[in-house]
């Protein structure tokens, strides 16, 4: 029986068009923490190869693999929050005000703790439904979000099978979860009615 209910942000709390020009913004943040255009440029190009998806894990990940600090870019994301401007569509409020009354509610996201403060701001997502949001330490040297599960296994008190993660990440938040052995929901971006029906099925 599920008692617990973890949700990623983005493209899952909301849809949207997330990350446009991504690599930019990374840009942007490297050369602030190398003080040089040049060596952020040869560092993504380092770093992604011919990957061209730019997360934020995968450039602490890196740093911390050629001795820079993590810390010290984590810091900088916080600083400088990435603007996107999709027009999103969010998921329904009194959706969740009805699951809070159920289940206690959690946000699990790799974004920032500032980055998450400014969206659910901004897209009126009503951060007292939620017990607690969890951002994941990008400058750990383990980035992932088993330790937000486990971290809410222990918080509550529950047993496994009474956690379930929602959302749409295939590595960050499904195998993750399966690692840890909670239920998951692997959200599949379309539309909400896959989250609202999944509820009204249990």
């Amino acid at each position: 029986m599920i008692k617990v209910v973890a949700f990623d942000f983005d493209n899952t709390l909301y849809n949207g068009y997330v990350f446009k020009n991504y690599r930019e913004y990374l840009k942007e943040i490297l050369t602030k923490y190398f003080k040089n255009e040049d060596k952020a440029e040869n560092f993504l190009i380092d770093c992604f190869k011919e990957d061209n998806h730019y997360t934020n894990k995968a450039v602490s990940l890196r740093l911390q693999e050629l001795g820079y600090s993590a810390k010290r870019f984590v810091k900088l994301l916080g600083k400088h929050i990435y603007k996107h401007a999709c027009t999103p569509e969010i998921i329904s409020t009194e959706f969740l005000k009805e699951l809070a009354k159920k289940y206690h509610l959690y946000i699990a996201t790799m974004s920032t703790p500032q980055y998450l403060k400014h969206y659910m701001k901004k897209f009126n997502i009503d951060r007292r439904l939620f017990k607690k949001c969890y951002s994941v330490d990008l400058s750990a040297k383990n980035i992932s979000k088993k330790d937000i599960y486990y971290k809410l296994l222990k918080r509550e008190k529950i047993s496994k099978d009474e956690l379930l993660m929602i959302g749409d990440n295939p590595v960050e938040d499904i195998e993750t979860a399966k690692e840890v052995g909670i239920k998951y929901l692997y959200y599949n971006k379309e539309n909400f009615n896959q989250i609202y029906n999944y509820f009204k099925n249990l």
